[in-house]
């Protein structure tokens, strides 16, 4: 299984299954997100920003 990028949404959700698959990347949206973390928002926002510089 591929390491999931911090900017993706997938690293902060405990929704589906699609992280099985070893091809799967991640989405940056997904209807079915559920928050794994409190603090989710402000984790994405950070890695988002760092990537921005």
């Amino acid at each position: 299984m591929k390491q999931i990028d911090n900017k993706k949404l997938c690293k902060y959700c405990l929704g589906c299954n699609k992280l099985e698959d070893e091809n799967f990347d991640g989405v940056m949206r997904c209807k079915h997100f559920m928050a794994g973390y409190e603090d989710w928002q402000e984790r994405w926002k950070e890695a988002l920003r760092r990537v921005e510089k």
